[in-house]
């Protein structure tokens, strides 16, 4: 089959029909049907035509479309801070679009849409923002308790002992009749959780309260994050030993992702059940997309290896479920007796039908994950490509990604703020910029030649692909993951060579395949086939393990300013495009550039002379950083950790980095409080530290125990 070469996000690659015919592509060995034939008389090139400048624009509708909707996403969340510099850029942009419609690189028309497209998601964001904001009653509630009734919005995030519940509020109950009120809030239940499903009608007692981040210098505003997601409000209830303080008054058995829910909730009870820690964990984060049963070293672990991204139900999962049940399915008619594979040729082709077959599974599964952002993007892009093999057209992964877009941020305008946005989308486009560069590379290979090669060549050269294609998403997503996580996952490069196809083409058919016989037989609780899978999740917490051993593996950084971010895509993006060129290498090496400097992670001292005191927001508790011109270091106390928040992780060792501290030569313990000292056993197992001063005060208590434990094992005076 021969694939045409087409713009970026327009009509590429071309499938195993044409034009709806139901007629197989031509062979390679075959002449063309279009293009010129050379003057030597040679055969005709396999490069159509170049599109002609007059509306160039218009011939990639839905990518142009994307990038204005995005464009408008973007400076709508800024209006309300710089509406005078947005509304210059909006009389730049229109500007430039009747500048690019004279010059007859797009109809009137289509420009008119363009800014029409870039108007729309600018105040689609502007109102979601405002949407954002706590309603009145809220507000009026203060620190008072109240009783509220609501519906459990989305898909309950379940941990031990614990569960995180969106709930949209109907109703205030008050002490002789309830209120109608309005928003969504987000509750903490901590005990013997009752198993909610989405659509059950809830009343609990909690104290409400606006979503707010902790305050500290270049830190991850949670409450931004939570407000972005539609959330008002936040509480927490805790439930007795009888499992009072929350009462479900209806429950939701009619809707589709109720149905989902309830299976969800039998599949996580049969895998606690019958696996162990923390391969039912794993388990249950490969398969239901619930990761609250992850323990804290599994996620380091996978964090510091580069393959994070597969304790979620996100894309590349999705994908190669699709493709593994498309290859089955098809391979089975294919099987089929020559007289049933003829008479089902008279109607369609086993291709249609295993693609037909395929949307069922793939849907059903991002159902089963929560359907998320990476998740939804996925979805999309496959049934897209379904779709064009149902229909016999031709399709583009980059078209796929251009209407995934559209949809999700049409849904959510807030959406490409979240980082799983961000990762998902920038992995996939990086991916479409590599198949237009390598493209015209396999164009000029002799027709045929593929055939005749030897199987080990055809196999070096997929593999140089895959590897390929790891190492630049790896590279492109580098400084989100520096920015938000402070570290350079490099060992991902090879690990996801090893981990992927060990997770998509073995583990995961097979974990999905154990919860379908557990949802089918009804067998008392029990994962059918756990004998199956938990060897098999053992070699992956092995494969996982040896990578993230790996000397240098957790390469923690600084977070990189927003203008060297933007520098880095650019350099990276004209690498792509212009590798073959001079001016390609050179932007590929400044780009490594770029991640080397990231690397070093200079540090930020304070002026000579001075000195530097930093007090952070840890919530409940206290620490404070002191700094000297020279390059000296203190740590006061860390704040308090828990089951769900750490100090230590979350707000001071980040803090560090940024400033490119990787040692403290004096660590203070003012007193073994939790609130003071709990923090500090994170960090000081993640930097060296000079001396460790306590008030020699001795407690029992279980974090004075890993404190000293850690102590212990760094050898820390």
């Amino acid at each position: 089959m021969r694939t045409h070469p087409g713009p970026l996000l327009g009509h590429g690659t071309a499938g195993a029909y044409h034009g709806g015919s139901g007629r197989p592509s031509p062979r390679s060995g075959d002449r063309p049907a279009s293009g010129p034939r050379p003057p030597h008389g040679g055969r005709r090139s396999l490069t159509p035509p170049s599109i002609p400048s007059a509306h160039a624009l218009a011939a990639r509708p839905l990518a142009v479309l994307s990038c204005a909707l995005l464009l408008g996403v973007f400076l709508g969340s800024g209006v309300a801070y710089f509406p005078f510099s947005i509304a210059s850029l909006v009389v730049l942009v229109l500007g430039g679009v009747l500048w690019l419609s004279s010059g007859g690189r797009c109809s009137h028309g289509f420009g008119c849409l363009v800014f029409g497209v870039l108007l729309s998601g600018l105040a689609s964001a502007a109102l979601a923002q405002m949407k954002a904001e706590p309603p009145a009653w809220i507000r009026a509630a203060g620190a008072h308790k109240v009783d509220v009734i609501g519906v459990v919005e989305e898909p309950v995030r379940f941990g031990p002992d614990r569960a995180v519940v969106i709930v949209s509020v109907q109703r205030l109950a008050l002490a002789n009749r309830t209120v109608p009120v309005g928003g969504r809030i987000r509750l903490t239940v901590r005990g013997s959780v009752p198993p909610l499903v989405v659509g059950d009608v809830i009343e609990c007692t909690t104290r409400l309260r606006p979503p707010r981040g902790l305050w500290n210098p270049a830190g991850y505003d949670y409450g931004a994050h939570l407000r972005r997601a539609g959330v008002h409000a936040v509480g927490s209830v805790t439930l007795d030993r009888d499992g009072t303080g929350l009462r479900i008054l209806a429950h939701g058995f009619s809707s589709l992702m109720a149905a989902v829910d309830q299976g969800r909730a039998r599949i996580r009870d049969a895998a606690l059940r019958t696996l162990e820690d923390p391969i039912a964990g794993i388990y249950l984060a490969l398969v239901t997309g619930e990761s609250g049963y992850l323990s804290q070293d599994i996620r380091d672990a996978f964090m510091a290896s580069g393959t994070t991204h597969i304790l979620s139900i996100s894309g590349s999962h999705l994908g190669l479920i699709g493709v593994v049940v498309f290859w089955g399915i098809r391979r089975v008619l294919l099987a089929l007796p020559a007289r049933l594979v003829l008479r089902l040729s008279r109607h369609t082709t086993a291709t249609r039908v295993a693609a037909a077959a395929t949307i069922l599974p793939v849907t059903g599964y991002a159902l089963l994950g929560g359907a998320e952002v990476a998740t939804v993007r996925s979805l999309i892009m496959t049934l897209v490509a379904l779709a064009a093999v149902l229909v016999g057209r031709s399709h583009s992964i980059g078209y796929g990604l251009a209407l995934a877009l559209v949809v999700i941020v049409g849904w959510d305008p807030l959406a490409p703020f979240d980082i799983s946005f961000q990762l998902s989308f920038l992995s996939v486009l990086v991916i479409v910029m590599l198949m237009k560069v390598r493209r015209p590379r396999d164009e000029e290979r002799i027709p045929g030649a593929a055939r005749e090669r030897r199987t080990w060549e055809s196999l070096k050269a997929g593999t140089v692909d895959v590897l390929l294609v790891s190492l630049v998403v790896t590279l492109a997503t580098a400084p989100f993951v520096a920015t938000y996580f402070n570290q350079l996952a490099w060992v991902g490069g090879l690990s996801n060579l090893l981990v992927v196809p060990l997770v998509g083409f073995i583990v995961l058919p097979v974990g999905l395949l154990v919860c379908l016989a557990t949802l089918l037989s009804g067998a008392g609780g029990e994962l059918v086939g756990a004998a199956v899978v938990r060897p098999l999740l053992e070699v992956l917490v092995w494969v996982v393990q040896t990578f993230a051993a790996v000397p240098g593996a957790e390469l923690r950084v600084a977070s990189p300013p927003l203008w060297q971010i933007a520098g880095f895509f650019l350099l990276l993006g004209a690498a792509l495009l212009w590798w073959r060129r001079g001016a390609g290498r050179l932007a590929g090496v400044l780009a490594g550039g770029m991640l080397l400097l990231w690397v070093w992670s200079p540090r930020d001292l304070p002026a000579a002379g001075s000195f530097r005191a930093t007090f952070l927001d840890v919530g409940q508790g206290d620490a404070a950083l002191v700094e000297t011109a020279d390059g000296r270091a203190m740590l006061i106390d860390g704040g308090g950790a828990s089951d769900a928040y750490d100090a230590g992780r979350m707000v001071i060792a980040p803090l560090l980095w940024d400033r490119g501290i990787r040692r403290l030569d004096v660590v203070v313990a003012t007193h073994p409080q939790l609130d003071h000292v709990g923090g500090l056993g994170f960090v000081l197992s993640k930097f060296d530290v000079g001396q460790l001063w306590t008030n020699g005060v001795a407690r029992e208590a279980a974090f004075l125990y890993r404190l000293e434990r850690i102590v212990t094992e760094r050898q820390v005076p």
